[in-house]
C-alpha cells in the first residue's frame, strides 16, 4: 500500500509558523539516527514549542527495509511500522 503522507518543500517562514503553533516530532528509532543525531534530538526536545517522541527499537521484527528496497522484506517492516505509528 502507498503511504498516506508526502514530502513537501516549505518555506522558512512557514516552518517558523508551524513551530510557533506547536509541533510534534516523531522519530522512528530503527534507522532514524537516534544515536548519531541524539544531541540534536535532545536539543529539539528542550524547545518548549516542540514535543519530541522516539518510537520503536532496533532489532524488532519491523526493523527491516520495505520490500521495494534492495534486500527489502514484506511487512512488518519500517514502512508498515511508520504507517501504524501515524494511524
Amino acid at each position: 500500500t502507498s503511504p498516506h503522507w508526502k514530502a513537501v518543500a516549505v518555506s522558512t517562514d512557514d516552518c517558523k509558523r508551524r513551530v510557533r503553533k506547536g509541533s510534534r516530532v516523531t522519530l522512528l528509532a530503527p534507522g532514524g539516527g537516534v544515536g548519531s543525531n541524539g544531541k540534536s534530538y535532545l536539543a529539539l526536545g528542550r524547545d518548549g514549542r516542540l514535543h519530541v517522541e522516539v518510537v520503536g527499537r532496533k532489532s524488532m521484527e519491523y526493523d527491516q527495509y520495505p520490500e521495494d528496497w534492495v534486500s527489502g522484506k514484506t511487512p512488518p517492516n519500517l514502512a508498515s511500522f511508520g504507517h501504524d505509528v501515524i494511524e
